[in-house]
């Protein structure tokens, strides 16, 4: 995202909690979390969309977003194992796209979900977008 600068604080977090409601959609309705992650942060959906400086889909519900995604990568049905805060890892990442101005798919590279996860225990005080901009200056530094 070249802008970050140019949305006000409040159209970040609606993008993010975005983000953060389609992780959490898809957990409920019980796909495979691991692989749903990755394939999310690795789509042209999240590419082209999330990571664009306007889009459609950045002030749409889930419901809206989740079958544009199903329709681009194939996921698995199946029991949900891990059991993770997957609404404050999808916000985490997309804060973190606009901290560092790496693409979704890089950002996973580097961070994979089970980690944010751990994270989030730790910065449970925070609120998500100051947590992720802790993560962004002390923590991806170390990754790259």
């Amino acid at each position: 995202m070249e802008n970050f600068d140019a949305l006000s604080p409040t159209m970040k977090y609606d993008i993010a909690k975005v983000q953060g409601d389609i992780l959490q959609l898809a957990a409920d309705k019980g796909y495979d979390m691991e692989k749903f992650i990755e394939n999310y942060m690795t789509s042209d959906f999240c590419n082209n969309e999330m990571d664009s400086d306007c889009s459609f889909f950045h002030f749409k519900q889930a419901e809206v977003c989740l079958p544009y995604i199903l329709d681009e990568k194939k996921c698995n049905m199946c029991k949900d194992e891990l059991e993770l805060d997957y609404r404050f890892i999808g916000m985490t990442y997309r804060f973190l796209v606009y901290y560092t101005g790496k693409k979704s798919k890089d950002i996973y590279i580097l961070i994979p979900p089970e980690e944010l996860d751990e994270l989030s225990f730790a910065y449970e005080t925070y609120e998500i977008k100051d947590a992720a901009k802790e993560i962004a200056d002390t923590i991806l530094p170390k990754k790259q």
